[in-house]
């Protein structure tokens, strides 16, 4: 089958409280409204953008206009606030033991957009492969499998595991292998 090499744009998520205070090459600059808080959103489908994706698809969760990525391992939780880097100043990233949180309307409203589902509940049954990832390059479509798999899979000596609870995200993992000739 083979990947897509072209770059994937992505548009700015719909809302009507969300503001375009400024805008260059790479990303939208945007804030609600009512905040002075400016969030950073990608406009290209990058590798690290995938990874952040990744994680969130099997790690994260939403609660509270509050974007959460769990997990004990401190190398990785390292790893996922230099991901929140990428939308917000680091003042605003919060780590815990377990888990890396940040506030942010704008990002749920990008993640939404992104995985084309309300994440507000549990997304443990019915989050799925956002569509931008199957469309990109093998450098992208690799670095979201590899989030992904740090999060809910396990890679051995003799076979690569990976667990979810949705059919939605397991198909779309076995596609993306495909894709990838695995």
């Amino acid at each position: 089958l083979g990947a897509f090499n072209k770059s994937v744009k992505i548009t700015l998520p719909k809302n009507q409280n969300l503001r375009l205070v400024k805008e260059d090459d790479r990303f939208y600059h945007v804030k609600i409204f009512s905040t002075k808080e400016l969030t950073t959103l990608p406009k290209n489908l990058t590798p690290e953008l995938a990874k952040f994706l990744g994680w969130f698809a099997s790690e994260g969760n939403i609660s509270k206009e509050g974007i959460s990525i769990c997990n004990k391992n401190a190398e990785f939780r390292k790893e996922i606030k230099k991901l929140f880097s990428i939308f917000v100043k680091e003042s605003r990233i919060k780590e815990y033991d377990d888990k890396i949180i940040v506030y942010s309307t704008p990002l749920i409203n990008y993640l939404e957009e992104l995985f084309e589902q309300n994440l507000g509940g549990k997304k443990s049954y019915t989050i799925g492969i956002p569509k931008v990832i199957s469309k990109a390059s093998e450098e992208v479509i690799s670095a979201f499998l590899c989030a992904l798999y740090k999060g809910d899979g396990h890679i051995g000596k003799q076979k690569i595991e990976y667990g979810t609870m949705s059919d939605e995200l397991a198909s779309g993992v076995s596609y993306l292998l495909t894709i990838l000739g695995i």
